[in-house]
């Protein structure tokens, strides 16, 4: 249990994470929206996988750019602005969703991928700088902002869920017609415009929750409150209004050399095994989620069954991706009470788990595969969902905890952006194993 001078900041790194990893959330939870947008067009079937590898190659440049970030700008720096950033694009996003006649090739398939691009370099310069706050406040803080980002997957989730229902899922798209038509007639979409709106909106409740966090003891006692930080209430105070402050000055002993290779590798070395382990957790779950999981049909299913309708039909992906993230986040949140087992224990877990790509692949198709009837009802993705996202969130957060443990403590914002980048590494290599499933399903 939190004590009370931890627990407003504790909060606030909690509101934090969230936003963090909401915009890849936001942007690839409402696939129903995107489908109907690019209906018709090269990105009808691919808009996933080509999202999640845009996302994640901009993602990974971002990172490595983050590392020297973090030496050279303050975590203000680096949190603030790219927050605000990211409520421009989307507001973009809902000015597309309030345009459906804007051609489709000259404007918002490219506006949308460049989106999808911004969202992903700022996203991940963004979720740098917060695993390096996490890491350096320790405390519990490494769980709250993973658990953040968790919630930042169930919230978007539950929207397309609630939004399917008060639609009554009306015409649960192409799903029914075949490969001849099913595309309807361009409309605003008010789902998808109040949905972007949402997303500004928390990314602008976060800016408010760092500006609580920084003033508090805790933050105000770390390393990062000296980095090119005021030192005093009016300094601080000064900065914000904009108005040149003193720089501090920072022990030696605090700060790597900006582009030290040498140092970085050695850092590297030092957490290599829970590094290794992020890494294969979240190549497993990008490899199959969400390219896979968008194709899941309850089609086929539902005659089996009786009949489940259209609702069922329209309800079947949007409730597998909230399955998904609310087991995640269950995973995340559970790591703050469960003990580590150690690095080398998580990294054969993390290894372990890429025994779900195989049935996630027979049991998310409609139809499944010939050979295994057993994979082939409708219950059978959500129930191999639950352990595959359970532990996604809890090796994946137990790993990142690990790694700043086995640093001094000058070196553990350092670390926990290295973990990111690994976390990056991951999420890229599983993007583009996507494509190699696809093409074998």
């Amino acid at each position: 249990m939190a004590s009370p001078s931890k627990a407003l900041p504790l909060a606030c790194t909690f509101v934090i994470g969230c936003a963090s990893l909401f915009s890849w959330n936001a942007v690839i939870t409402i696939s129903s929206y995107w489908k109907t947008r690019f209906c018709g067009s090269l990105f009808e079937t691919s808009f996933e996988s080509v999202f999640a590898v845009t996302y994640q190659l901009t993602s990974l440049a971002s990172n490595v750019y983050a590392l020297r970030a973090s030496q050279e700008l303050s975590v203000r720096s680096r949190i603030v602005p790219t927050q605000w950033a990211l409520v421009g694009v989307f507001a973009a996003f809902a000015v597309l969703a309030l345009a459906p006649g804007a051609p489709e090739r000259a404007v918002f398939a490219p506006v949308t991928l460049l989106g999808v691009a911004l969202c992903g370099s700022l996203s991940q310069f963004l979720c740098a700088a917060v695993f390096g706050l996490a890491a350096a406040l320790q405390g519990g803080f490494n769980a709250a902002n993973m658990a953040g980002q968790a919630v930042g997957g169930v919230i978007p989730a539950l929207i397309v869920v609630a939004t399917v229902l008060s639609e009554g899922a009306a015409k649960p798209a192409a799903d029914d017609g075949g490969d001849d038509g099913g595309c309807v007639a361009p409309r605003v979409d008010g789902g998808a415009v109040g949905y972007f709106v949402a997303a500004a909106g928390l990314f602008v409740v976060s800016i408010f929750a760092f500006r609580i966090l920084e003033r508090q003891e805790v933050f105000l006692a770390s390393s990062l409150a000296t980095k090119d930080e005021p030192d005093d209430e009016a300094g601080l105070q000064a900065s914000l209004m904009g108005v040149d402050a003193e720089p501090s000055i920072q022990a030696p002993a605090a700060r790597a050399a900006p582009g030290d290779l040498g140092a970085l590798g050695a850092l590297a070395r030092e957490i290599r095994v829970p590094a290794a382990a992020v890494f294969l957790v979240f190549a497993c779950t990008l490899a199959p989620f969400p390219a896979l999981t968008a194709l899941a049909r309850a089609e086929g299913h539902a005659d089996d069954d009786g009949g489940d309708g259209d609702l069922f039909r329209a309800l079947f992906v949007p409730l597998l991706f909230l399955e998904f993230n609310v087991f995640d986040f269950l995973g995340r949140a559970s790591a703050g009470v469960v003990k580590s087992p150690g690095a080398r224990a998580l990294l054969f877990a993390a290894v372990a788990r890429f025994a779900f790509v195989p049935l996630i692949a027979l049991g998310t198709l409609s139809g499944g595969a010939g050979g295994a009837p057993g994979l082939r009802s409708s219950a059978a993705p959500f129930a191999v969902m639950a352990p595959f996202a359970l532990s996604n969130g809890l090796v994946a957060t137990l790993a990142m905890g690990e790694a700043p443990q086995l640093v001094a403590p000058h070196k553990r914002e350092l670390a926990g952006n290295v973990m990111c980048l690994f976390l990056t590494l991951g999420l890229t290599a599983g993007s583009a194993l996507s494509f190699a499933l696809l093409a074998l399903v």
